[in-house]
């Protein structure tokens, strides 16, 4: 990595510190034997799948010298794959140096019921909490209150579960609560974890695809690591950097305080050359080549990163569509100079506007920044003119009663897309939400439902030059 201290290796094949891994483990200052057993592991790991895993050591400097005596630290990475959660906890234990103490994680309640893998991450401090509940968990609460008395750093995902699509989730923030009602000062740290490719990119493309979630087990662990040992998974560049501290107290606004770590998880996230690769040899822009986006990306404050992964001769668009929402964020501000009057640029960039420029672009007149722009936006726009028109007739039933449901019949769709769409016409009261979770009825005003679909067929048409009645009608 030429030296860069922003870029220092962590781990993968390019990784060679001279140590043997078992003596590497047992020579760290700080860890019982499940946290030593899983960083040798891991650390033999990387080293199959990955070409290099690197982390911006400034980053992380900066944050740890930030640090109030009388505070302690919440580390809050972006969460795309069950790897999170081990690169996190693996860069403390790998460079104590940083003064930052390997953190105790809260963890998805199913891990618990995994035999062995269960017990082996409570005893490389997980503890365990149920997702989706909506209310204050007791046991949660005493565990946090426990960690706090000991002085113990904590590890969460503000997002709750993992990222099919790349995207960054609305961010929960019952954990932020429970901390700050410990009464303790703490210094949240937003950790952006970037990836050429995800562990889980096939289950992931599934599911975005209309299939069901995959769940952890044992034996998908194993089928993993068996894929792993025949060198099916290469996972290319993974990249690790720190947002600005941010400070939790009693004080705090907590809802404010979410959304920027949100936000600098966004701004830290990098783009690979892999990402860009792709992406031009799947949208084949005139006079746009890997140089110039680059470089486009970076006056806009972005990253990116050099990657040598192939490019795959062959992907879904649910891939595609992926790699392009890790950095598409940049470029928001550009669709919105560019198309201040489409509904589809508009309403995206507002749900997925967690991190913004807050700067006019400055190149917005290059028609290379258009061609981006379209080919970025162009597959949202046929998705919600897909969906104002796949809707059926209001008076009868939806011929589409929610967003699984439609892309089970139109594959190539984008889930998380199709379901901004129905969230946008329920927001409009062309449809309501219904008592079962992804299904809705007609709402109270079905009738705007023919300007909807004119301003999303027109938006698609803008952007792609696909005619207006007949966007993605492909099975």
């Amino acid at each position: 990595m030429h030296g860069q201290a922003t870029e220092e290796r962590l781990a993968g094949r390019v990784h060679d510190d001279g140590r043997l891994d078992l003596m590497w483990s047992l020579d760290k200052p700080h860890g019982n034997w499940a946290i030593r057993t899983l960083g040798y592991g891991l650390r033999k790991t990387l080293r199959r799948c990955t070409t290099a895993v690197t982390f911006d050591r400034p980053s992380f400097r900066r944050a740890a010298a930030s640090m109030p005596d009388d505070a302690l630290f919440i580390l809050a990475p972006s969460h795309r794959s069950y790897f999170d959660f081990l690169l996190s906890s693996y860069l403390c234990f790998q460079h104590p140096e940083l003064e930052i103490p390997v953190p105790h994680i809260a963890a998805a309640e199913e891990f618990s019921r995994i035999p062995l893998v269960g017990r082996l991450l409570q005893r490389s401090q997980a503890f365990y909490v149920r997702r989706g509940v909506g209310k204050e968990v007791h046991e949660v609460s005493d565990a946090l209150r426990r960690l706090v008395a000991r002085e113990a750093s904590v590890m969460f995902f503000i997002e709750g579960q993992r990222s099919r699509s790349r995207q960054a989730l609305v961010p929960r923030r019952g954990l932020l609560r429970a901390l700050q009602a410990t009464g303790r000062k703490f210094v949240v740290l937003p950790i952006a974890i970037s990836y050429d490719r995800v562990p889980e990119e096939s289950s992931f493309e599934r599911e975005l695809s209309g299939g069901r979630r995959s769940r952890m087990s044992l034996t998908a662990i194993l089928r993993w690591l068996s894929q792993m040992a025949r060198d099916e998974v290469q996972l290319g560049r993974i990249h690790l950097a720190c947002g600005e501290p941010l400070p939790l107290d009693t004080s705090s606004d907590v809802r404010g305080l979410a959304k920027s770590i949100v936000s600098e998880q966004l701004r830290h996230t990098a783009a690979t050359s892999f990402h860009l690769r792709t992406f031009l040899e799947n949208a084949a822009l005139p006079g746009v080549d890997e140089a110039w986006l680059a470089d486009a990306i970076r006056r806009r404050g972005g990253r990116v990163l050099d990657s040598d992964l192939a490019v795959p001769t062959v992907s879904s668009p649910a891939f595609q569509q992926s790699l392009r929402n890790q950095w598409m964020h940049w470029f928001h501000d550009d669709a919105r100079a560019l198309l201040p009057h489409s509904l589809v640029v508009r309403d995206h960039t507002t749900r997925h506007g967690w991190y913004s420029r807050a700067t006019p672009p400055e190149d917005v007149a290059d028609p290379r920044v258009k061609q981006v722009v379209s080919a970025l936006f162009g597959p949202i726009a046929l998705d919600y003119a897909l969906v104002a028109q796949r809707l059926g007739t209001p008076g009868r039933s939806l011929d589409y009663a929610g967003p699984q449901a439609l892309v089970g019949a139109y594959p190539s769709a984008h889930l998380p897309t199709i379901t901004d769409a129905y969230l946008a016409l329920a927001d409009r009261g062309i449809l309501r939400d219904g008592y079962e979770a992804g299904r809705y009825t007609w709402g109270p005003s079905p009738e705007e439902l023919e300007t909807f679909r004119a301003q999303t067929c027109a938006d698609a048409w803008a952007l792609t030059g696909i005619p207006a009645e007949a966007p993605r009608v492909m099975a």
